[in-house]
């Protein structure tokens, strides 16, 4: 594969399907990106052609469309202390709507508290954190 010259349509179909089927057999974008010479984006760009979906954990799941309605999360005040009890009631309401697919920054701005604090009280309720760019599905 000539380094530094586009593919023309053909041969990006062929090539495009090739990768897939590599990138869906468990190699990398890096691995892809080695083998042919080209740049990760320009290996992404192929495998989005051939119908890849591309960026998800192993198991190359489609990412779950984002949320369209706000979480209906229980407001907490600003800056106001939660005792024990109070922690744990809010931390496992917002488990359910995280586990439900909200992410911490809806939550955030649902309870009116920071990301850092949702963030925390999840992880003290237990949550399992999905991985940076949302949903990757199970």
């Amino acid at each position: 594969m000539e380094k530094g010259r586009r593919y023309d349509a053909a041969t990006r179909r062929l090539v495009g399907g090739e990768l897939r089927r590599l990138y869906e057999g468990g190699a990398t974008l890096g691995d892809l990106a080695r083998a042919t010479g080209r740049s990760v984006p320009y290996v992404r760009a192929l495998l989005v052609e051939a119908g890849a979906v591309v960026g998800g954990r192993r198991g190359r799941t489609a990412p779950r469309p984002p949320t369209t309605v706000a979480p209906e999360a229980t407001p907490v005040e600003k800056g106001r202390h939660l005792d024990a009890d109070a922690r744990r009631r809010v931390g496992a309401e917002l488990l359910g709507l995280y586990e439900a697919g909200a992410s911490i920054r809806e939550l955030s701005r649902a309870t009116g508290r920071s990301y850092g604090f949702v963030h925390r009280l999840l992880l003290e309720s237990g949550a399992v954190l999905r991985g940076r760019g949302g949903y990757h599905g199970d």
